[in-house]
């Protein structure tokens, strides 16, 4: 795979993070988890324990969401199971981080991640 030019680097470290942020975790995530919370509210009644259900398969969606979503970046066919599982774990991370510290951390545990991959391993080529 062709590593991108530094000013495109430093754009997906910053500006990529920020907005798969915004659209995978508040938009996405969080609609996920509102209509499963609904719908367990609905069927099995109120209970504290659904909310942690709900925003776990808020998170899962959102993971394959994103999975499915990063499968095109990989020019080199052999290597999408590598970095679809890749996505996953770091998606698995982020969506723990929103629901438990915030969407800010989250971003930032996100852009320290893409700063390693886009920024810092480029370096040691």
């Amino acid at each position: 795979m062709r590593t991108p030019r530094r000013p495109a680097r430093v754009a997906i470290t910053f500006i990529g993070g920020l907005l798969e942020e915004l659209f995978f975790r508040v938009f996405f995530a969080t609609t996920v988890a509102a209509a499963a919370w609904s719908a367990l509210r609905r069927t099995v009644g109120e209970r504290t324990s659904h909310v942690a259900v709900a925003q776990w398969t808020g998170t899962v969606a959102a993971v394959i969401f994103v999975g499915l979503w990063h499968v095109w970046m990989c020019t080199d066919p052999s290597s999408n199971d590598a970095r679809v599982v890749m996505v996953n774990a770091g998606n698995l991370l982020y969506g723990w981080t929103y629901w438990r510290r915030g969407l800010e951390m989250s971003t930032l545990t996100h852009g320290a991640l893409n700063a390693t991959l886009y920024l810092g391993l480029p370096l040691l080529h």
